[in-house]
């Protein structure tokens, strides 16, 4: 008889899931999808993210290029990049390290990581595993801080923090890590061992004025912890006021043995060089009057900086700089800006980067006219008498003669200020706000 034909399959009735559950969907593997490299997966974050970190998985390198200067064939000793990361994570500390590694740094600071004790000890611990052994990790831990007012009951958020990663060439030389004061992660800092002088290496994020007084952000806790202190300057003079005595003091420790003592301020200070981005101002007035200059501004004055903060892919201005004391007793071989569509699902900055080579006679200056530390501002006594007595008292020293040495006349002029520094205290009279002790600032501008 006639073949039997094959049934057909009856079709398929689709229900409603609440009925019998949710339509179950064929399996699909990776073997059964195309292979295509060129496929665009810019719909994972964005058509934006694709376009700009496509490279990536070929060689992350081509997504970084160097905007600054840098001197051709010249070697770096010492070679420090400082961050705003914007909270760290793990991810992210991967793609850092392989920054280190690509671009031999030997000292990366990493402002506002968002970082509370435990997280950033763990993130540390990972670093030195990541960057090999003899690699250093320092860390100040972020605190949420107070409560506000009117919400006692809402949990403050994690704002600053900070983390220095140090190379196997240099973390052998830390000498000390200065913590900070107001654990807040505003101003830390670490001290490099070195026969001529120590290295004082601090980081600092300058927060931005707050929109409300009722805001969470590091500005109003860091004024916070200053009220509880008792102290009614607002935040900028206070981060100003420590990294001036801290860089003074160590610039001025000199003996037989310190001869050429270093010191570098790098960061987010949320200000240009210029003034012309950021929220604050006088950086330059500063910095000089600190005794500090900035390589990547005054190697190449006929360019203006390469910026370092983007909103988007617009770029916006240079508010991260890297500061080295204007004494340093070695050469800049290199004063950057790392940029690319690396840092493009990183941050929205760029890191500066500075290379110094510190060899026995590297005694060049670093931006060949230096340019002299400003005075500070120093208040003659109010008391006419008190000026007058001073001034007599000073004339009595003068010599009849002009003196015939250097030798002779740094050991005149050490003995009148030993003399001029005792009768200024000697002539004022003592109170709470100035002991006897205290000496005064104006007795060494009159010598002047």
């Amino acid at each position: 008889g006639p073949p039997t034909p094959a049934p057909q399959p009856k079709p398929r009735k689709y229900y409603p899931s609440h009925v019998f559950g949710p339509e179950p969907f064929p399996s699909l593997t990776e073997s059964t999808l195309p292979v295509d490299p060129d496929f665009d997966h810019s719909w994972r974050k964005g058509r934006v993210y694709g376009r700009y970190t496509a490279e990536l998985a070929k060689d992350p390198s081509r997504a970084l290029f160097t905007t600054g200067v840098t001197s051709a064939g010249g070697t770096s000793s010492l070679t420090i990049s400082s961050l705003n990361i914007n909270g760290l994570t793990a991810p992210k500390l991967t793609e850092v390290t392989w920054y280190i590694q690509h671009f031999a740094v030997d000292v990366l600071i990493l402002v506002d990581t968002r970082c509370g004790s435990r997280q950033s000890k763990h993130l540390a611990h990972q670093a030195r595993r990541q960057m090999g052994i003899g690699s250093g990790a320092h860390y100040q831990a972020a605190t949420a801080g107070l409560p506000t007012r009117r919400n006692p009951r809402q949990r403050a958020s994690l704002v600053g923090g900070m983390m220095f990663l140090l190379s196997p060439r240099w973390a052998s030389r830390t000498r000390q890590f200065i913590a900070d004061p107001t654990d807040l992660g505003v101003v830390a800092g670490i001290a490099l061992a070195r026969p001529e002088g120590d290295i004082l290496i601090f980081g600092t994020y300058w927060p931005c004025p707050p929109s409300s007084a009722e805001s969470m952000g590091l500005w109003n806790k860091l004024q916070q912890w200053l009220h509880r202190i008792n102290c009614t300057i607002n935040p900028i003079k206070y981060i100003r006021g420590v990294l001036q005595g801290r860089v003074t003091r160590h610039l001025g420790s000199r003996s037989p043995s310190v001869t050429s003592p270093m010191a570098v301020v790098a960061g987010d200070f949320n200000a240009s060089w210029d003034d012309r981005h950021g929220p604050h101002r006088g950086l330059a007035d500063w910095a000089r009057a600190t005794g500090l200059v900035n390589p990547g501004a005054t190697l190449d004055p006929n360019s203006p900086p390469p910026a370092t903060f983007y909103s988007g892919l617009r770029s916006i201005g240079a508010i991260d700089n890297i500061l080295l004391s204007s004494s340093c007793p070695g050469v800049v071989t290199k004063a950057a800006v790392v940029d690319g569509s690396f840092w493009s699902t990183i941050t929205d900055h760029r890191p500066p980067i500075l290379g110094i080579h510190l060899g026995p006679a590297a005694v060049a200056a670093i931006t060949g006219q230096r340019a002299r530390p400003s005075f500070p501002r120093v208040e003659a006594p109010a008391v006419a008498a008190a000026r007058t007595a001073y001034q007599t008292r000073l004339s009595t020293l003068l010599p009849d003669s002009p003196c015939s040495s250097s030798e002779t006349a740094s050991e005149f002029l050490f003995s009148v200020s030993l003399r001029s520094a005792d009768w200024a205290a000697a002539l004022l009279p003592a109170s709470n706000a100035r002991p006897r002790r205290w000496k005064d600032g104006w007795s060494p501008t009159m010598i002047c």
